[in-house]
């Protein structure tokens, strides 16, 4: 799911992303006769972001290596940090399955300037969301089969 701007507030869209591309593409499902976009009011971001940065606990390790992803200027990201999405880096709503009894939610990340960004996909960084050296401790290494 990615956040996209329009006016004061932000639209919340699901989205697929392909290994072999280095954009993502909005889903769009024929057979979803449901409108796919939630409107999150632009002044709540601060707080929601505040929240989904000091959220206790780390998520599930997901891989043993960072995500180098192209972020536009002025876009906003959804990074997944339970480590349960199945596109990642960025989250796809696996949070709210009930079976997982997941806690954590995404971390909003509005691109500040454009330029390919380092993502963290083994969700243990101290630098959410961002990559900051931890997936190389032996523990996470050995954590993730190869």
């Amino acid at each position: 799911m990615l956040l996209y701007r329009s006016g004061s507030t932000l639209l919340l869209k699901k989205c697929l992303i392909s290994p072999s591309q280095k954009f993502v593409q909005p889903f769009e499902a024929a057979s979803m006769r449901q409108k796919v976009t939630t409107q999150v009011p632009y002044e709540k971001l601060d707080i929601y972001t505040q929240k989904a940065v000091n959220q206790p606990g780390k998520g599930k390790i997901y891989d043993k290596k960072p995500f180098k992803f192209f972020c536009e200027k002025g876009k906003t990201y959804l990074w997944c940090t339970c480590g349960y999405s199945h596109s990642q880096p960025f989250c796809d709503g696996h949070h709210k399955n009930p079976h997982f009894r997941i806690k954590m939610k995404p971390l909003i990340f509005l691109c500040p300037e454009s330029k390919e960004y380092w993502f963290c996909n083994c969700k243990q960084t101290k630098q959410r969301p961002f990559c900051d050296g931890t997936h190389r401790l032996p523990e996470i290494q050995a954590a993730v089969k190869s």
